[in-house]
């Protein structure tokens, strides 16, 4: 099985849509060509999505906490598992900007009922918690959370 389902024509598309900011049609995309195992696109289609949004939002912003806390909060308030996932992926760039709303995020995307969802979840974290160790000591008080 291929380990990528986007096409030059979809790459394209994404990246026309980037480029506006028009981040919930790149969900419609990836809908499209989201697999039965885990009710997504495959990692690496999403992984190229998140990169070039990052590298987008570094390359056109004056304020690019504030834009990845924006984009993907915007994201994390989608049905769709692949929004969370790639909204997730966004958020905790945006931590310096809101700490208070980006726990939030985190602790809400943490407990989706979607596994591959909790574990982009848990990538967040690490890499929150690398750039930001203040957050040590919030992420241990979440330890005793009722979620898994």
């Amino acid at each position: 099985m291929k380990d990528r389902l986007l096409t030059l024509k979809h790459k394209k598309e994404i990246l026309k849509f980037i480029e506006e900011e028009n981040y919930l049609s790149i969900i419609l995309i990836l809908e499209k060509i989201k697999t039965s195992h885990a009710g997504t696109a495959k990692t690496k289609d999403k992984r190229f999505v998140i990169g070039e949004i990052v590298k987008s939002v570094i390359r056109k912003s004056k304020n690019y906490d504030k834009d990845f806390f924006d984009a993907g909060s915007l994201l994390c308030k989608q049905n769709e598992d692949v929004a969370k996932e790639i909204g997730i992926s966004l958020v905790w760039r945006g931590y310096k900007t809101k700490p208070e709303k980006v726990n939030e995020v985190l602790l809400k995307i943490a407990d989706d009922p979607n596994w591959e969802v909790r574990e982009y979840a848990g990538s967040a974290f690490a890499n929150a918690l690398y750039d930001n160790p203040d957050l040590y000591k919030i992420i241990l008080a979440w330890t005793k959370h009722p979620s898994e």
